[in-house]
Formats: C-alpha cells, structure tokens, sequence
C-alpha cells in the first residue's frame, strides 16, 4: 500500500490480528452482514464525531447508533476520532475510533458491534495504544465499547496493555506472509 508518507508496506492491525482468527464456523452471508453492519456503524459514528449529524442510513444500524448516543451524551470530551496512525519503525498502522478525556485521563475506545466481547480486541487496543503513542497521542487507559443491538446501554470493557502478545503475533504473521 502507497501512503500519503510515500511509505510502502504497511500491515495493518486488524489484518496481523485476522491471520489468528477463525470465522469458517460463520456462514459467509452472515458475516459479511455483521461488517456491513460495523461500518456503517462506524461511519455514522464519525459523522455525527466530526459534527456532520447522525446518518442513519437503515433500520438495522438505528439501535446501535441509539446506544453510542445514549453513551456520548455522558462522556463527552472527544479528542481524537476515527484517525489513520502509522509506526515507520515497526511498519504498522490502524485506525482509531475514539479517544476520549474522561476524568481527566485519555481514553481510547474501539467501538464494536459484536454480540460478545472477543479476546483479540484486548490485541487490537494495545496495538492502537502503540500507534497512539508512537503519534505523540497520550492515552492512559483503552477500552472496547460495546454498542447494544437493541438501543440500550452500551458496556464499557477495560483491558490492560498486551502489547508484547500484539508484537509477537505480528512476528508470527510476517513470518508465515514472507513465503506466501
């Protein structure tokens, strides 16, 4: 991939972390609705952070648009959102969804439209606490928010940094890609 840095070769976070996860259980079509659903939920989301209004654009996005507003009526300090990051030295980069200044302690969020919290989101945030960092972005805590499919309450879950686990399944993954 060309960057606007005119950097080649840049593997992205979730795609490290997509070579360790197994979604040959789910049928095709559902999971390319579920993403579909995510990003338009994103997009919504981003729209409505960058001040442009809440685009809704079906029924099935609307409760868990709900839910984030329901959610960002309390926390409403945004710093940072939806913010392509790169790390020259580890040639990594992702996409924050938010960072938010709560108590006066930054906090990145990703936001998920799951059923269930997964155990490499827990990857994923220290990975994007990295590129924060690497940005000269602080964050003191990361957490996924979890959007409600119904319009409720969305569930905040704090992680702990797990990078050195991120970085050793990025050796891994560069590994098995070098002879593909």
């Amino acid at each position: 991939m060309k960057t606007a840095m005119g950097i080649d070769c840049y593997d992205r976070v979730t795609a490290v972390l997509a070579a360790f996860m197994d979604f040959d259980n789910i049928p095709q079509d559902i999971l390319k609705r579920k993403q579909e659903i995510g990003t338009k939920v994103h997009s919504s989301i981003e729209a409505y952070n960058n001040n442009l209004g809440m685009i809704i654009e079906n029924e099935e996005i609307a409760p868990y648009l709900d839910s984030f507003l329901k959610w960002k009526h309390v926390k409403n300090k945004l710093i940072k959102c939806e913010e392509r990051l790169y790390c020259p030295k580890l040639q990594i980069t992702g996409q924050i969804d938010m960072i938010m200044e709560i108590e006066g302690e930054n906090v990145l969020f990703d936001v998920k439209t799951s059923s269930s919290v997964h155990k490499h989101y827990q990857l994923q945030l220290s990975a994007y606490r990295y590129l924060a960092k690497e940005n000269g972005i602080r964050v003191d805590k990361q957490a996924i928010l979890l959007l409600d499919k119904e319009g409720k309450d969305p569930q905040e879950f704090y992680f702990e940094d797990q990078l050195p686990i991120f970085l050793s399944c990025l050796d891994v993954y560069r590994f098995f890609c070098m002879y593909m």
